[in-house]
């Protein structure tokens, strides 16, 4: 899976404390998504997608394992 929380998160910039103020999410969290140490929620990426003003299916891609 491709992760582009940070990228998004950059593009408009914010810092990861700031989207976890507007999510709710703790910040060491954003960070382990950010990571790929962890995969969000549906919840979370709804959250997370909300606060960057994207779709939540732009911020987590499914690879191609052809």
């Amino acid at each position: 899976m491709i992760n582009r929380i940070g990228e998004a998160r950059e593009k408009l910039g914010y810092s990861q404390e700031q989207v976890a103020r507007m999510t709710g999410i703790k910040q060491q969290a954003i960070s382990e998504y950010e990571l790929g140490n962890r995969v969000p929620s549906v919840v979370n990426l709804l959250k997370i997608a909300k606060a960057l003003k994207c779709h939540a299916d732009e911020l987590m891609i499914l690879e191609d394992t052809d």
